[in-house]
């Protein structure tokens, strides 16, 4: 089965020459962890999209069972970019000492709040970490999607050749399932890692099995969307509450005057979204 390649990068491991670089089709940049973000993350991806506009492109955040649910999501969304062409990833690989009911409890509630803000996600870890701290295995696993790595690196030579060359390279049969099952959709092959032109350092390398990609963007061009969604305004005589997902019982994030004017990008069970997690109710909102 031929695979798509991609790269991921994190803070202070980035691109230095972009025109360097080919047959890449995809990127993932670290954007956080627990309650903070990259300090680089908004312009390392405003480069990528700058230099690389036709890369698929999505961040991973880094699940830290030190933090909460609520606070992992408020910074997801202070960060989130505008628009994202994969589905956000959740890393994780972190036990901090915690018991595996603890973990799994804690994985779950992030995972739910990740599917019912953002509609869909990807996970990210190894079985070295997966298989000790999962089990016994929750019975949602199967249902999701994964990006699966191999821990500890292999001590394979580390590959110093050409972007063009590295579908020569990548070994087969490397990365190992997880025992509970689950769809693994992306490898990363970190090895003894890769030095390549174009890079600052050391780089994993990433490949999107095909099907998935395939099922994912398609092989021919969507249906373009309106260049403009529609507006409404606001008709609430005191203003309407926008908040943070589709519910009452979710974080207040502001209020709109009496008038707004804001297009509303999609309706959830009588919810409109307004933006990256800002949602209101739909009833004190008019049609312009």
């Amino acid at each position: 089965m031929t695979r798509v390649l991609g790269i991921d990068t994190w803070a202070g491991n980035q691109v230095t020459n972009f025109s360097a670089i080919h047959n890449v089709e995809f990127a993932i940049l670290r954007g956080g962890q627990g309650n903070w973000q990259d300090a680089d993350f908004v312009s390392d991806w405003a480069a990528y999209r700058a230099n690389k506009p036709d890369w698929k492109m999505t961040f991973y955040h880094v699940f830290d069972p030190w933090y909460s649910t609520a606070q992992h999501m408020e910074r997801i969304r202070l960060y989130c970019p505008p628009s994202l062409d994969i589905p956000i990833v959740l890393d994780v690989e972190l036990d901090r000492g915690y018991s595996n009911s603890t973990l799994r409890a804690k994985v779950k509630e992030l995972r739910d709040a990740l599917k019912w803000e953002y509609r869909n996600m990807i996970f990210y870890t190894g079985a070295w970490w997966w298989d000790a701290h999962m089990s016994p295995y929750p019975s949602w696993q199967v249902e999701d999607r994964f990006w699966l790595a191999r821990y500890p690196l292999p001590t394979y030579p580390r590959v110093s050749c050409s972007w063009e060359q590295l579908v020569n390279y990548y070994p087969s049969g490397w990365v190992n399932s997880l025992r509970g099952g689950g769809d693994p959709i992306i490898w990363q092959w970190s090895g003894d890692k890769f030095y390549l032109p174009g890079f600052s350092g050391l780089v994993d390398l990433n490949f999107f099995r095909e099907d998935a990609w395939d099922e994912m963007f398609g092989d021919t061009p969507p249906v373009e969307p309106p260049t403009t969604s529609p507006k409404y305004r606001v008709i609430a005589p005191l203003g309407l509450r926008v908040r943070s997902c589709p519910s009452t019982g979710c974080p207040k994030l502001y209020t709109m005057p009496f008038g707004t004017v804001r297009q509303v990008y999609e309706i959830r069970n009588g919810w409109g979204r307004i933006g990256i997690g800002e949602w209101c109710n739909m009833e004190w909102m008019a049609k312009i």
